[in-house]
């Protein structure tokens, strides 16, 4: 399945999984918390330019732990797609199916002492 065409704001109900929530959260976090530390990184809502003032070299910094943790391909044209915490998640699993995402989110978190 291409990147491309599967990212737009749709009214496609956000997928409730608060494990791959969370990774992509502390993913995000890592690199964009130095904006805004008090911020829910959870929030599907939240715009990684508008809100957290990530940078382009932010947004290659996320798009590569992206890739690192669930092992896909975030090309560039698609990462020009991804606007909002909600459509990092929505790329995650239109790309793979959820519990191979879960799987891989929960070891990165244990891998990271991030586990609940």
């Amino acid at each position: 399945m291409s990147g491309e065409g599967v990212l737009s704001n749709s009214a496609r109900p956000q997928p409730a999984d608060p494990q791959l929530a969370g990774a992509i959260a502390h993913i995000v976090s890592m690199t964009l918390r130095r904006h805004d530390p008090s911020c829910d990184f959870e929030d599907p809502q939240l715009d990684l330019v508008t809100d957290l003032k990530a940078d382009e070299l932010d947004l290659v910094a996320i798009a590569m732990d992206m890739e690192m943790v669930f092992g896909i391909d975030l090309p560039d044209a698609a990462l020009a797609h991804i606007a909002t915490i909600g459509d990092l998640h929505r790329f995650v699993t239109d790309h793979l199916p959820l519990a191979e995402a879960r799987q891989r989110s929960g070891a990165w978190l244990h891998r990271h002492g991030l586990a609940a």
